[in-house]
């Protein structure tokens, strides 16, 4: 068994929370102040990153944006993303994220499982690997719950607060992080959370110039986050 996350005592097999095993999601988030972007290029580099990637990202794919009215508009594939025609999707944006999939279980692949989430204001992705995790929370695969988790201590507590009380929930009531990163943002504010206890080449979060990534992003992502490091991007 290579997935195994706990909540209300309940075993469920979910994407991108893996305990044995290499598998491993990547993510992609994209913010521009001053002009819209075309989305097709980055989405041509990051397929380009999930089909050379050390494992198999073939396991389907995401991406939302925020469109002309301030609202997200999410795009989701089971196919493989370099399987996929990209060529269509020239839509303009400020702000993007996007997820390619490693699924351990195939009836799970689907396109709802697929990240990123979106739930109001919010968009949410995640990858990460975790051990011995014992939490109330719902949804059908790990990462809709630990999604969920955040939307509850974000409506406790306001967004920056949220996420802060969040994460330190998972990590108490988890008995081995080997990785837990995280996007999310409520349009306005984008937090990006890295932390490791392993593999660090693997799980580090690189960015730069608007640019948040798993992977090297071209040239463009020659900034390293810290390990435990939470940063709202600007």
């Amino acid at each position: 068994m290579l997935c195994t996350i706990c909540f209300n005592n309940i075993v469920s097999q979910g994407s991108g929370i893996i305990i044995n095993g290499v598998k491993m999601c990547r993510l992609l988030f994209v913010k521009k102040e001053e002009e819209e972007i075309n989305i097709k290029p980055y989405l041509d580099v990051f397929a380009n990153i999930a089909k050379n990637a050390k494992h198999d990202q073939g396991d389907g794919w995401g991406f939302c944006y925020l469109d002309e009215n301030n609202e997200w508009q999410l795009h989701r594939d089971v196919k493989a993303m370099w399987k996929c025609d990209i060529e269509k999707m020239n839509m303009k944006t400020k702000m993007m994220i996007a997820h390619v999939r490693d699924a351990l279980r195939l009836h799970t692949i689907n396109e709802e499982n697929n990240m990123p989430f979106v739930s109001g204001e919010y968009a949410f992705a995640f990858n990460g690997r975790l051990k011995g995790v014992r939490m109330k929370a719902e949804g059908e695969t790990g990462a809709h719950k630990i999604f969920n988790i955040f939307l509850g201590f974000i409506d406790r507590n306001g967004f920056e607060e949220g996420v802060r009380e969040a994460i330190k929930y998972i990590e108490d009531h988890t008995r081995y992080i080997r990785a837990l990163n995280i996007i999310i943002s409520n349009k306005e504010k984008t937090f990006v959370y890295c932390k490791y206890s392993e593999e660090q080449d693997f799980f580090q979060i690189r960015y730069g110039n608007g640019i948040v990534c798993s992977e090297k992003f071209l040239d463009l992502t020659k900034k390293i986050m810290r390990n435990g490091e939470l940063k709202e991007i600007k």
